[in-house]
């Protein structure tokens, strides 16, 4: 949105239908609406000076006479009647020096006449035939993309604890929508057994704050709480500027791993299993593919007492695997996050040991990180969870891990993420830059994380190597 002074006026406005912000988005031809209706307010000698818009071809309003002359005022009205879009929809736009009003499909812009030392008689005039208003609507359709997709589960620290309110001045800016990554959350509310139809499901939407149910609930989303998964993923997406990220978030206050993230019938274990069958199969139903890269996991605030908290490795160890072995990628990067320093040192050193016993566990330290009542971390502490959450993400990168000939023909066995797809390339100069490699051929990593692949042998020297994508 700009305005370019004493030429004409360009409005860009995005309309969205709905209280979220909807993700999976394809925008319509952008149409130009032309003004409907102007007015002018004049003040000082002009006072009752009313200029014929439309006979004269443009809209004036001269600078006041002084700061305190506001009264010089030029109102520009698009009726929007005709354009076809939800009647409910929502839209908010601020532009410099233009106040706005909007109400039954019309959108009204009021110029004031302002002050200038540079230009205090020439005042601001735009030309009527040129002032319009671009209106861009937006349809919930799925472009035909490539997903990472990222698992989220936890309770009230992964659910989001950081409150909206107090993302102010440098952090003002987590506010706003993230309309490169999208989510799908669900929470199961008030109940305590398994439901097909959690209490809260948002379906894919574009991620932002209010992702998270508050001990309060019932409420309406989207609420005035975030959790890290804002951060998480802003890191990992400026990292893969070309990846398309989607975000699977399954959390609840006060669930424990020993018996609600029990995968032997815990409800929320069979919630997050069920939302993210929905979730991916949402995805390809759309028509858009996907590949597993990842989950993030805080919780244990509710396992530091008993058996629980003398258990807690073990029944880790145990989801780790339950998870890996559901979503059918074995070696699926996993990274848990610490609770609180405060908290049981039994839980905490539980948590460090997953990421040195297990491959491709990570480790989101809580050092540093601040609570405001002793167990959830404060706004500017939950984004520096989630940078670390992403900085914990250990990947099995492609590798070529052995080779074997067979007379005439050559084959590679390689490792990678399972289910990921993989590309052999190939130079006979091994010098040659990495985008001039030659593409042998293509392949899927199977459920544990191995691809082969068997070409002819050609005379001369020959490289190889394996790309991931």
């Amino acid at each position: 949105m700009f305005l370019r002074c004493r030429h004409h006026l360009l409005l860009l406005l995005t309309v969205v239908a709905g209280s979220w912000p909807t993700a999976l988005l394809v925008a319509s031809p952008v149409t130009n609406v032309v003004v409907s209706t102007e007015a002018t307010i004049q003040g000082g000698s002009s006072a009752n000076n009313d200029i014929d818009e439309v006979a004269a071809g443009y809209i004036h309003v001269k600078y006041a006479a002084s700061p305190f002359d506001v009264a010089r005022k030029v109102y520009i009205q698009f009726d929007l009647a005709g354009v076809d879009f939800d009647p409910n929809a929502s839209a908010t736009f601020t532009i410099s020096r233009l106040g706005d009003f909007i109400f039954a499909q019309q959108v009204t812009l009021v110029i004031s006449g302002l002050t200038d030392a540079n230009n205090n008689a020439g005042g601001l005039r735009l030309a009527r035939n040129q002032a319009a208003l671009a209106l861009e609507t937006v349809t919930n359709q799925t472009a035909l993309v490539d997903y990472d997709v990222y698992l989220i589960g936890g309770q009230s620290n992964m659910d989001g604890r950081g409150v909206v309110s107090e993302l102010t001045n440098a952090l003002a800016v987590w506010k706003l929508p993230q309309p490169d990554i999208t989510i799908y959350y669900a929470n199961p509310g008030s109940n305590t057994t398994f439901s097909f139809t959690p209490q809260y499901e948002t379906g894919w939407q574009v991620l932002t704050t209010g992702f998270s149910v508050p001990t309060s609930a019932p409420i309406t989303l989207p609420s005035g709480d975030f959790g890290p998964e804002l951060s998480f993923a802003r890191t990992v997406a400026d990292a893969n500027p070309t990846r398309h990220l989607a975000l699977i978030k399954v959390t609840k206050s006060g669930v424990n791993l020993n018996s609600n993230w029990n995968p032997s019938g815990g409800y929320m274990y069979r919630t997050f299993t069920n939302t993210v069958r929905n979730a991916l199969a949402a995805l390809a139903n759309a028509g858009a593919t996907y590949t597993l890269r990842g989950m993030i996991w805080h919780q244990g605030e509710s396992d530091t007492s008993g058996s629980a908290e003398a258990n807690y490795e073990t029944n880790m160890t145990r989801l780790i695997a339950s998870v890996r072995r559901d979503v059918g990628v074995t070696n699926l990067p996993f990274v848990v996050g610490e609770i609180a320093t405060n908290k049981s040192e039994i839980v905490r050193t539980a948590e460090y040991d997953l990421s040195q016993t297990i491959p491709y566990v990570g480790f989101a330290s809580s050092d540093g990180l601040q609570t405001y009542e002793g167990t959830h971390f404060i706004a500017p502490d939950v984004l520096e969870l989630g940078r670390r959450f992403a900085a914990g993400l250990e990947v099995p990168w492609p590798a070529i891990i052995s080779t074997r000939k067979n007379n005439s023909t050559l084959t590679l066995e390689t490792s990678g993420l399972a289910a990921a797809h993989c590309t052999l390339l190939t130079a006979t100069n091994l010098a040659v830059t990495a985008t001039n490699w030659t593409v042998q051929a293509s392949g899927v990593f199977d459920a544990n994380g191995r691809c082969g692949f068997t070409n002819p042998i050609s005379s001369g020297t020959r490289f190889y190597r394996l790309r991931g994508d």
